[in-house]
């Protein structure tokens, strides 16, 4: 199963892609005026490091 966790920081937005426990890929990338469209950027740049799908992901946990 493939997680993802997304942090929307003041400065900073971080990403994570878990497959059992084993970190497949991150990104992290400065936060611009437009919080959401920020998580969906970093999220998208972290999935295409690997050629993930969002629709492969069973879950994605945000902050």
């Amino acid at each position: 199963m493939l997680f993802a966790g997304v942090d929307v920081g003041s400065r900073t937005a971080k990403v994570v892609i878990l497959r059992d426990n084993d970190i497949v890929a991150t990104h992290l990338m400065s936060t611009g005026p437009d919080s959401a469209g920020t998580a969906m950027t970093v999220l998208e740049n972290a999935l295409g490091k690997e050629r993930i799908s969002i629709a492969d992901l069973s879950y994605i946990v945000t902050t």
